[in-house]
């Protein structure tokens, strides 16, 4: 079974790959603004500065289960409303449940607390493997 997943399930607009490269080093899947002057994806900090996700495209089919993007390098970003995205790379989204309403803090989705108190989505659904299913509103 895959360690890592990342993969667009319904209802998205994907910008161009090329037109941004990350500012710094992040993972596909992480919360990210665009800095149309820099042409760069920048993380965002909270959930009013998110406008989409990153991601790039990976070329190989068999590899070593990275979803790294590394600074500089050219990616993309998923954006719009009311579409969803399914992720399995990391511990910040263990534990939550479907149904589970998520904002975004220093680029990473997460449950909403005292400090993250806006939503930008929610967990729709868990699969057995790990993946979790996230709706962007």
């Amino acid at each position: 079974m895959n360690q890592v997943a990342f993969y667009y399930r319904k209802d998205l607009l994907v910008i161009k790959h090329g037109e941004y490269k990350a500012a710094v080093a992040m993972t596909m899947g992480d919360a990210v603004k665009r800095n149309e002057t820099t042409k760069e994806l920048e993380l965002a900090a909270t959930s009013a500065e998110f406008e989409g996700i990153a991601d790039k495209i990976i070329f190989n089919t068999q590899g070593n289960d990275s979803l790294a993007i590394a600074a500089d390098e050219r990616c993309r970003i998923g954006v719009g409303k009311d579409y969803e995205f399914v992720i399995k790379n990391g511990t910040y989204l263990d534990g939550l449940a479907a149904g589970t309403e998520v904002g975004v803090l220093n680029g990473k989705f997460q449950a909403l607390d005292a400090t993250v108190t806006v939503a930008v989505g929610k967990v729709v659904d868990v699969f057995d493997s790990g993946e979790k299913a996230i709706r962007i509103y």
